[in-house]
């Protein structure tokens, strides 16, 4: 016997109902027809569907606004209708899924509004029409230019932050014992060790904290193993093969050798200098 369970039932809104007063017709018993059509129509929907269409909505006064759209679809099948309602989930997808998303990872942005919506939606008219590009390739127009756009967007989001890191610095590096490396890395000596310089290829056991100039802690491990200083922030990479067994050294990391325009977590936001404690416990070849 074949599934009563559709094959597909992908609610892509599934999220929505929970708790409303919803007025409803009821069901016609008539017929064994009519008992089976309601019991599967119940079979193919699961049991919490109410509370997941209202979590989904995030306003259970909704839930009638959606039933009414679906009475509506339910009655419109032909292929205009069809790829009338594609075009609508389209729409709605690029406007709440693509262009909002994309300003918040490509800009770091959770407010500004930096796509051009209308824009946006009008590559996807050219591509569907088969109209002429106004951009004819695409992928080489947003190699040349994307990265300006994010760092002009950065600059005027965070400039003031970026000022204050670099002045940090500047005012760091005329310090009693601070020594600045060809890179802008800069570290203060606390205790030097003994023995051959950390490796990119060795184990390395270490104290560290991280802290942010104003003295927000970021991370903190004791006693961290490391297998080789390959994939490790560029700054902490290269402090670290600075270093041999028993060292102890305060690192500034200058975001250019950090995280540079991109945020890291909830507490480093972009063009942070990174403050190191690093302590080396142990070195193994």
């Amino acid at each position: 016997m074949k599934n009563l369970k559709l094959a597909v039932l992908t609610l892509a809104t599934a999220g929505f109902l929970s708790s409303c007063s919803t007025s409803s017709t009821k069901a016609s018993f008539q017929t064994k027809a009519d008992s089976v059509s309601y019991a599967i129509g119940m079979a193919n929907f699961p049991p919490q569907l109410r509370s997941m269409l209202t979590e989904q909505l995030g306003d259970s006064t909704l839930i009638d606004e959606m039933i009414r759209g679906a009475k509506e679809g339910f009655n419109k099948t032909s292929k205009k209708d069809k790829a009338y309602a594609m075009g609508l989930n389209l729409g709605q997808s690029f406007a709440t899924d693509m262009v909002e998303q994309i300003d918040r990872q490509m800009f770091n942005t959770e407010d500004a509004k930096i796509l051009n919506s209308a824009n946006f939606l009008q590559a996807f008219i050219d591509l569907a029409k088969g109209n002429k590009p106004a951009i004819e390739d695409a992928n080489t127009y947003l190699q040349a230019n994307l990265e300006s756009l994010q760092a002009q967007v950065l600059e005027k989001e965070f400039g003031s932050a970026k000022k204050e890191n670099e002045d940090f610095l500047t005012a760091n590096a005329q310090k009693d014992g601070i020594v600045t490396t060809a890179s802008g890395l800069q570290y203060k000596v606390i205790e030097e060790g003994n023995g051959d310089l950390v490796e990119e290829t060795d184990k390395i056991t270490l104290n560290y904290k991280g802290t942010l100039i104003d003295g927000t802690e970021f991370d903190a491990n004791e006693s961290a193993e490391f297998n080789g200083t390959n994939g490790l922030v560029k700054g902490f990479k290269e402090a670290l093969e600075l270093m041999k067994k028993g060292s102890k050294f305060q690192v500034f990391i200058p975001q250019e050798l950090g995280y540079g325009g991109q945020p890291a977590g909830n507490k480093i936001k972009p063009y942070s200098t990174l403050v190191f404690d690093i302590e080396v416990l142990d070195i193994a070849k």
